[in-house]
């Protein structure tokens, strides 16, 4: 039985680039309905059904494509329990440290 997991990146940046992001990655990283602004500078892209490698695989990837942008990565484990974090800046991954409730 499958595990249900919601990945969710946020992009934080200037408001052109993030819009140019949105325009690319609509329906290659997540479909444009999943997408938010959380503010004129903050995108958030919400995936479902995420396992972690490819949660750590895609934020690499997304930070590979747009060193520019900061991004950060959350991963919930049946929507809610142990959630794993990770984030981007510059390109490089930073520390994972672990977040508790």
């Amino acid at each position: 039985m499958a595990t249900p997991v919601t990945t969710v990146f946020t992009l934080t940046g200037p408001q052109d680039r993030l819009r140019q992001i949105a325009g690319e990655r609509a329906y290659r990283t997540c479909a444009p309905g999943q997408m938010a602004w959380e503010t004129d500078t903050t995108l958030v892209m919400t995936l479902e059904n995420g396992i972690g490698t490819s949660f750590l695989r895609h934020g690499d990837g997304l930070s590979d494509d747009y060193p520019d942008v900061s991004i950060r990565g959350m991963e919930y484990f049946d929507s809610c329990d142990d959630p794993g974090f990770a984030k981007w800046q510059g390109g490089q991954l930073g520390k994972r440290p672990r977040v508790t409730r």
